[in-house]
């Protein structure tokens, strides 16, 4: 009897809606890669702009590549697509306009060395337009911390281009497409909660093309419905996390419609989840100041520490 082929190491998991002007871009990342033992597969989320994606993805000519295309569902729902299509021992998600850096498969690779079971995720660089760039998380994730106090209590944010997965950890998580806001960091939560620990590698291996739009808050800002205490999210948390959580996130996205509200989660933030008053600062400028206004202070802030690091 024939073995059929062999399973890849990775699956590039990436979800597409009305990007067929940047996935090309985030296909070439992949593609530039060290490590080659991979596929990628691309899940087409009802894009207005399926036949130029198409068209696109077939410029390549890569065999490794996989197409899907299903009705809108929103991006949770496309990566579950995407890893039950999946060949790959471990996943490693890309958001469409997001680009690996050429060396990531092969250092989380190294990493993984024989582990079935696996976890990871490393800093990715910001790139906030006009050069301006950031690195998120700044802080390295301590020995033992629960991602509870890191997401939230230090506001040590990450987002799927940066993370790494194995199959049935991924599988047995699975994003949550009724979770508007934060899927990602629910998806985190719950494979800590079975008992998977989380690695960091402390070097930036992935861009995150993060460019504010005026306009573009519409489309996430009091995304975090009203009855988000019904999501999973918030079974996950300890009563610590959950004032963290609402002292962070919670409060950015219940502002618009409360800003009493908003307020009573500040406060509790540093009182009750460990938020740190710096941390509450900055949410609280997140959620009053007009985003234009807020978007000016990071862009000069990053404009001095571009200037800082040049002289130094």
């Amino acid at each position: 009897m024939t073995a059929g082929p062999r399973a890849p190491f990775f699956s590039i998991i990436i979800p597409a809606y009305d990007r067929a002007d940047v996935i090309g871009e985030a296909i070439t990342s992949c593609r530039a890669q060290t490590c080659d033992d991979f596929e990628i597969v691309v899940v087409d989320d009802g894009s207005r702009d399926a036949d130029d994606l198409q068209q696109v993805l077939e410029g390549f000519g890569d065999d490794r590549m996989i197409y899907h295309r299903q009705e809108n569902g929103g991006a949770a729902a496309a990566r579950n697509t995407g890893m039950e299509l999946a060949k790959g021992q471990y996943f490693a998600f890309l958001d469409s306009d997001d680009r690996f850096l050429p060396t990531k498969l092969e250092r989380f690779r190294d990493l993984i060395g024989a582990r079935k079971t696996f976890a990871g995720f490393a800093p990715a660089i910001v790139d906030r337009g006009k050069g301006r760039t950031a690195l998120r998380p700044a802080s390295p994730l301590k020995a033992g911390e629960p991602l509870e106090n890191y997401f939230f209590s230090r506001n040590q944010m990450i987002q799927s281009s940066q993370l790494v997965v194995d199959r049935q950890s991924a599988l047995d998580a699975r994003f949550q497409p009724d979770i508007l806001v934060g899927e990602d960091l629910d998806f985190c939560l719950a494979i800590e909660a079975a008992g998977v620990k989380w690695e960091m590698l402390n070097e930036p291996l992935s861009i995150w093309f993060d460019v504010p739009k005026e306009g573009r808050s519409g489309d996430y800002r009091g995304a975090l419905k009203a009855d988000y205490r019904d999501f999973r999210t918030w079974s996950l948390l300890s009563k610590r996390g959950r004032y963290a959580y609402e002292g962070t996130v919670g409060a950015f996205h219940t502002a618009p419609a409360s800003k009493m509200r908003a307020l009573k989660m500040l406060a509790l933030g540093p009182l009750k989840g460990g938020v740190s008053p710096k941390v509450t600062a900055r949410q609280a400028l997140r959620c009053f100041l007009p985003r234009s206004a807020y978007h000016g202070l990071v862009a000069r802030a990053l404009d001095l520490t571009r200037v800082v690091r040049r002289a130094s």
